[in-house]
């Protein structure tokens, strides 16, 4: 969404990251006009030696795999295009590309193509399309015409998920050209390559709201899908950025006119007031614009009747069943700026406020990056801030992935780019208002907004600050310690790796909803009250449960057990255990596990245990020599991101290879 007085850019694109693969450039493009909207290009050359099909299938599995870590197809569309080296009728690489691993018993040039172990290692997550259909009489290369070869190795591949083919470029001028290229070959004076040019109009769509879990079948999935397509309808109407925000104030004003109750003369003047300015709006804007937003508000209407109905059905569950937080829904909401009030009324029983976006971006990054580019609802988007971090969302919590752009079309100084990873909500806002502070005039009203919302973050207590230990009686731990000894009472059967741990099915049911869900699901776990968790060691698990019943532990854990009782403690969300055993693997770095330690760290987003191992690190002597000779792990790097890079060794330079 535009923020009011865009002009239409020169440059709609704005330019982001970029990656050398192997023959394979990678260069990520982003919509000025609305940030959702990337496309990655990946424009190749592949391995030209007939013989190698695999080589080929390698390249490009490369390619996707980067692509993929880069935010895959939730965060951009892609489009794989160039001289393939391959038929487009049969070949390793477009098996590959089409279904995820090349099929066995494909041929390529005629040539069954052995596929060997990469086949196992294959798969990617884009629903890749040609945009040329296979078919043996077309061509795009051919050096004698017909009496040599005649394949179509150019090609174009994009992922129908994320685009749709509006229109493709004709290989041949007319039959009369085809003719001419087949009795004649390529190149020629009126086609100067030995390769004919390929080309397609894509429309890039918006991302799908992001999924974190599935919604259970008790859950109903009108709502989700009616809010989906009024979001997908809303991006495509062809409203100028002017236009759209006219719509959303009249929509606001609207909104707040809106009387509850009984209305006053007064009410229902300013209701009626703000139905006539928005009709008027309607009217005066193009007929196709009109029907497409007449549609959005009809679809959300009918989202809003099915909340209703889910809410009326809610506690009806005949088996009497809790249902899991609709977490797709609050991201399709967080996401697509609706009020606070909409947001409040989502089950959010047991949702999990360190979750993130599929890209890796936290709930409050998403949320603010979100905000800054619809200034009418600035305010709107503070109260919303506020209540994430009073309902558990944490500013110190880090992006694992992501980045975000923005800028004013037509003027190129004010675009403003980075990568979210390693930044918490701080951080964030930061660099957010340094970068703004560089040419302020353009920024004033985002720079006043983020100062507010530094302002929260500072003002507004998360609900973990209020945790406070406390002295106990020794009797009363001894009372815990008979409880958890009492086998013969527990109900409850683990199987570990190493056999099986037994414990109170009430116990971990009150710390854990995870557990809460398995126990009580008409599934195995709750029809038998046994949960396997064979990929953990026995050790860990009673450490586990030792500190759940205990606080405590009978013999001195290692750091191994304790790193492993950590995972299961945040696999399950019992916070309590993962703050104890943070603290207790804190206290146990040393040189011999620092990379274990603080690796773990990194991955699980645990800032308390990542302050440590930084600590640790900075003091201590191997530790900086591993940094300076480039030793450490990527995911220990971000714990120093001021290190310098490590120094290239002397020497020649290596040969290039001729190709």
């Amino acid at each position: 969404m535009t923020p009011p007085g865009f002009r239409t850019p020169v440059e709609p694109m704005g330019r982001g990251w970029e990656d050398h693969r192997s023959r394979i450039l990678l260069l990520d493009l982003w919509d000025r006009w609305n940030n959702a909207l990337e496309l990655c290009v990946a424009n190749c050359h592949l391995e030209g030696d007939p013989r190698q099909p695999m080589a080929r299938v390698a390249q490009v599995r490369s390619a996707l795999q980067e692509a993929a870590r880069r935010g895959g197809p939730r965060g951009h569309a892609l489009v794989l295009a160039g001289d393939m080296n391959a038929p487009l009728i049969s070949s390793a690489v477009a098996s590959y590309l089409s279904f995820g691993a090349v099929v066995p018993g494909v041929s390529e040039f005629g040539m069954l193509v052995d596929v060997g172990k990469i086949c196992a290692e294959s798969g990617h997550p884009y629903s890749m399309t040609s945009a040329y259909t296979p078919d043996p009489n077309e061509f795009s290369f051919t050096l004698r015409g017909a009496a040599g070869h005649c394949h179509m190795l150019d090609q174009i591949w994009f992922d129908s998920t994320r685009s749709h083919c509006q229109g493709l470029r004709n290989l041949f001028r007319s039959d009369e050209h085809k003719l001419a290229v087949l009795n004649r070959g390529l190149p020629h004076a009126e086609d100067p390559s030995d390769h004919l040019p390929v080309g397609v109009i894509l429309k890039v769509l918006p991302p799908a709201a992001p999924v974190e879990e599935v919604i259970p079948e008790i859950v109903s999935t009108a709502e989700l899908d009616l809010l989906k397509e009024a979001e997908v309808l809303w991006e495509a109407c062809p409203l100028s950025p002017e236009q759209r925000s006219q719509y959303l104030r009249c929509e606001e004003v609207l909104r707040e006119a809106t009387p509850v109750g009984k209305p006053s003369a007064e009410e229902l003047a300013a209701y009626e007031a703000a139905q006539r300015a928005l009709r008027s709006l309607l009217e005066s804007l193009p007929e196709e614009c009109q029907q497409i937003l007449q549609r959005v508000e009809e679809l959300k209407k009918q989202a809003r009747k099915a909340a209703k109905r889910s809410a009326k059905d809610k506690g009806k569950d005949p088996a009497g069943k809790k249902s899991m937080p609709r977490t797709e829904l609050f991201w399709a909401l967080l996401e697509g700026d609706y009020p606070l009030e909409e947001l409040k009324k989502v089950n959010l029983e047991g949702f999990d406020w360190s979750g993130r976006r599929k890209d890796g971006k936290t709930l409050l990054v998403a949320r603010i990056g979100r905000a800054l580019c619809c200034t009418p609802k600035f305010e709107e988007a503070l109260n919303t801030i506020e209540w994430l971090i009073c309902s558990g969302a944490s500013i110190e919590q880090t992006c694992t992935g992501g980045h975000y752009a923005i800028g004013w079309p037509n003027r190129e100084e004010t675009e403003i780019r980075f990568e979210c990873e390693g930044r918490s909500a701080i951080s964030f806002v930061q660099t957010l208002q340094v970068k703004m502070r560089q040419n302020l005039s353009a920024w004033t009203d985002q720079d006043t907004f983020l100062t507010k919302v530094m302002s929260l973050f500072i003002q507004t207590p998360s609900p973990n600050e209020a945790r406070r230990r406390v002295s106990i009686d020794e009797g009363i731990a001894e009372l815990w310690e008979k409880s958890l000894a009492a086998k013969d009472s527990h109900d409850l059967t683990i199987e570990t790796a190493d056999g099986p741990v037994t414990a109170h099915a009430h116990m971990l049911k009150a710390a854990s909803s995870v557990v809460t869900a398995m126990l009580e699901s008409p599934m195995k776990e709750g029809k038998t009250q046994r949960i396997e968790i064979k990929d953990m060691p026995g050790k860990a698990v009673s450490l586990f449960v030792e500190i759940l019943y205990t606080c405590s532990a009978q013999d001195e854990p290692d750091h191994e057990t304790a790193s492993h009782a950590l995972d299961l403690a945040h696999r399950w969300q019992v916070e309590v255990v993962v703050a104890i055993l943070t603290d207790l693997l804190a206290g146990m770095i040393t040189d011999g596990n620092f990379l274990a330690i603080a690796e773990h760290a990194v991955l699980k987003g645990l800032d308390r245990l990542k302050t440590a191992a930084k600590s640790f690190g900075a003091g201590s002597t191997k530790v900086q020599a591993d940094l300076k000779e480039g030793r450490l792990p990527t995911a220990v790097l971000q714990l120093f991101p001021a290190a310098p890079k490590p120094s290239k060794p002397d020497g020649p330079k290596p040969k290039r290879r001729r190709m």
